[in-house]
């Protein structure tokens, strides 16, 4: 399934190519018979900002169709040439950038993170993970009871860490509980699954 990834970065239509996923990369097409070229420059998922940048041999007409994730909590913020544009842009669709575009031309993408939860399974709906943006946070050296204090309903609780990025801690009125993604484990202790209190 990870070697489908680098295919599915980039998906081609009849009226213009498909962005799918947010990381350094590029792509060439034939846009209409018109060699282009689509660059994109992004730290994501460690920051949500993505710019994507238009190389055409001529002038072209096309779309770009641009991912809005499902777990977007604020709505995207979309700009063209540093402008900023309204356009459509709901969870779980693609945003629509029909236009004639040149060589230099730039798309500029912001996700705003934020932070929910997602359950281990339909069948346990408070034993959930906690998530910034698309990142999976877990808990560092998790004590044998999470603080009674704070629970993931309630993540607004959760303060970043000074000069530690994408690290977080329970507010001091409880006791220290550090979260980072999951992806910078290495040999540490930590939990996934936290559970909160039902709604």
């Amino acid at each position: 399934m990870v070697a489908d990834y680098v295919i599915s970065t980039y998906l081609r239509s009849e009226d213009g190519i498909y962005v799918n996923l947010f990381t350094p990369s590029v792509v060439s097409w034939k846009a209409r018979g018109v060699p282009a070229r689509l660059i994109q420059t992004t730290t994501y998922p460690e920051t949500d900002s993505i710019e994507l940048r238009v190389e055409v041999a001529t002038a072209c007409e096309f779309t770009i169709y641009v991912r809005i994730p499902r777990w977007l909590k604020s709505p995207a913020q979309l700009a063209i040439n540093g402008k900023a544009i309204a356009v459509a842009a709901e969870p779980r669709t693609f945003a629509a950038l029909p236009r004639r575009w040149q060589t230099k031309d730039s798309v500029q993408i912001r996700l705003p993170f934020s932070f929910w939860t997602q359950p281990v399974d339909q069948q346990h709906p408070n034993t959930v993970a906690l998530m910034w943006g698309p990142l999976m946070l877990v808990a560092l050296d998790p004590p044998l009871a999470l603080p009674k204090k704070w629970n993931a309903s309630s993540p607004e609780g959760l303060r970043a860490v000074p000069y530690s990025p994408l690290t977080f801690e329970v507010s001091r009125e409880v006791e220290r509980l550090l979260f980072v993604p999951f992806y910078r484990i290495r040999d540490e202790v930590y939990t996934t699954y936290i559970q909160q209190q039902p709604a």
